[in-house]
């Protein structure tokens, strides 16, 4: 069987530009990019950017299957997630493998259950209700944008429990500053450079939830 295997290099896609890869147009387009790709190459295509390395992107719920089921144990979660480092911390669940991952999911799965989901729903439903009530006057808006808002507020009310406005869009700006440094090409923490204003935003958020947890 292993004679029939085509090399990682013949997988459909491109690598791009030597050195950037395709970063530029995974900054520019974020997940238009991606639908693009499997639009033109199908649900198995491949791509390369700079601070990432390369990468095979698999899409579809056979592609879950394969690397959340059947093949989890031959794939690393912490390699495949090390670029999140920096919005989350080194031994994060989304960085973790084997046992530890497991143990990690067994303690925060209780959240995700279908009773403590179903208890959102008024919460999520005001949330969305004030947010759209003023799109219609607006005129044009940056639908993807919004949505990012959107979705930050309501996990900031459900679960750090916050209910003024100006702190759940506090903390969601701060959010929105620290993802934006994922697409920093220099890793300096200064603030004149993304990754920089995202490491800044980062400690914004650790020093408001403990204050949180402490309260």
């Amino acid at each position: 069987m292993n004679n029939k295997l085509k090399p990682a290099e013949m997988m459909p896609g491109s690598f791009g530009l030597p050195i950037f890869g395709e970063i530029i147009n995974i900054i520019s387009k974020q997940e238009l990019f991606y639908w693009q790709q499997y639009q033109q190459h199908g649900n198995v295509f491949k791509t390369a950017a700079l601070g990432f390395g390369k990468a095979a992107c698999l899409v579809g719920p056979e592609a879950n299957r394969l690397v959340l089921k059947e093949q989890a144990d031959r794939l690393s979660s912490r390699l495949g997630n090390q670029y999140l480092a920096p919005i989350v911390s080194t031994d994060a669940v989304l960085l973790q493998d084997g046992e530890p991952h497991r143990t990690s999911r067994k303690m925060i799965l209780p959240v995700f259950h279908q009773q403590a989901i179903a208890s959102y729903f008024d919460t999520v439903q005001s949330v969305v209700t004030d947010a759209v009530a003023d799109w219609g006057k607006q005129g044009t808006i940056d639908l993807d944008a919004e949505l990012r808002k959107l979705t930050l507020a309501i996990v900031v009310k459900i679960f750090l429990g916050s209910e003024k406005t100006a702190e759940i869009q506090q903390v969601s700006e701060w959010f929105t500053t620290l993802t934006g440094g994922l697409y920093g090409l220099f890793k300096w923490d200064t603030p004149l450079t993304l990754h920089g204003r995202g490491q800044a935003a980062r400690r914004k958020i650790a020093k408001y939830i403990r204050q949180v947890m402490r309260e």
